[in-house]
């Protein structure tokens, strides 16, 4: 292809996307640039001490050194143990022998397997050290603000969505949360899917974007269910929003409809399937989160007193 017919179909794809379109693309480019910038100096100055399951995080090491994605044994590799307990910030990869004693995968690991990966990945580039993982951070802290972004421009006009937007971002609860990078991780991920079924509610598209969306948002839930299981909330409200909430008649277009519960449904086991087949072989905690909700100090906290 000739270099003035790749300018003209450049041209024609610019003029076939709305101005506004481009200009809040524009503005969610630069926000995400702006948090990430304060969620990395944030981190990097306050929050350094966030606790994050640390000690699960050997399988990142050896794939960082080359050793592939293996849950190594801590005593046959010189200073692990102290790296992974955050005693020391930093591991030598040079000192890490070629041969090294491994052990099953934890049922964490295998859940975790995306943002172990994405540690490795850093760590491979930067050196094996709890501060690489700085870009991670801001990565998140800068999608979670664009999501919050989305969710605003749902309901409000340019101005005020940004002002919420800052809001949000600088308030003192999302900064607390940034540096447990675990729990933190989940926040783009759920706050990106309810923009989307806000999205496919508020307007009324094409079937064809309706299903693009569709299974967009499952692969966005796959992948999210590689960070932090909390995710799958956002499966059945999924479901629920292609069936019943979007415009038009449910039952005229019900074989549409399930197409599109077909295609998210589709994109989720297909991101989320190395995890979800990890959950199959070592089996989930999902019932102690019930569990967890009947304990005393939540009574508390709620205010609802004691109860049965």
């Amino acid at each position: 292809m000739s270099e003035r017919n790749l300018r003209v179909l450049v041209s024609r794809a610019a003029k076939a996307i709305p101005k506004r379109a481009l200009a809040e693309c524009a503005i969610g480019i630069l926000l995400f640039c702006v948090a990430s910038i304060l969620g990395m100096t944030y981190v990097a100055v306050w929050g350094e001490d966030g606790e994050f399951y640390q000690r699960e995080y050997g399988p990142a090491v050896m794939l960082a050194s080359g050793h592939g994605f293996v849950n190594p044994i801590s005593s046959t590799v010189p200073g692990l143990e102290d790296f992974l307990s955050t005693k020391t910030s930093f591991l030598d990869a040079a000192g890490i022998p070629s041969i090294v004693g491994t052990q099953p995968l934890t049922q964490l690991q295998t859940r975790w397997l995306y943002q172990l990966h994405c540690a490795g990945m850093l760590w491979s580039f930067f050196g094996i050290s709890w501060k690489a993982l700085l870009p991670m951070y801001g990565v998140f802290f800068g999608l979670n603000s664009v999501a919050v972004y989305a969710l605003f421009r749902l309901v409000m006009g340019l101005i005020p969505s940004l002002v919420g937007t800052a809001a949000v971002t600088l308030s003192p609860f999302n900064l607390y949360y940034l540096p447990f990078l675990r729990d933190y991780s989940k926040a783009p991920f759920i706050l990106f899917s309810i923009a989307i079924l806000g999205y496919l509610v508020k307007c009324d598209l094409r079937w064809r974007s309706r299903f693009a969306l569709a299974a967009a948002l499952g692969v966005l839930l796959g992948v999210g269910l590689g960070f932090r299981k909390d995710v799958v909330i956002c499966v059945p409200a999924g479901i629920l929003t292609l069936a019943l909430l979007i415009p038009g008649n449910p039952w005229h277009e019900k074989w549409k409809r399930l197409g599109a519960i077909g295609l998210l449904m589709t994109g989720f086991l297909a991101a989320g399937w190395p995890m979800l087949r990890g959950m199959q072989e070592k089996g989930g905690t999902t019932s102690h989160v019930l569990i967890l909700g009947l304990k005393e100090p939540f009574d508390e906290a709620l205010g609802i007193g004691n109860v049965p």
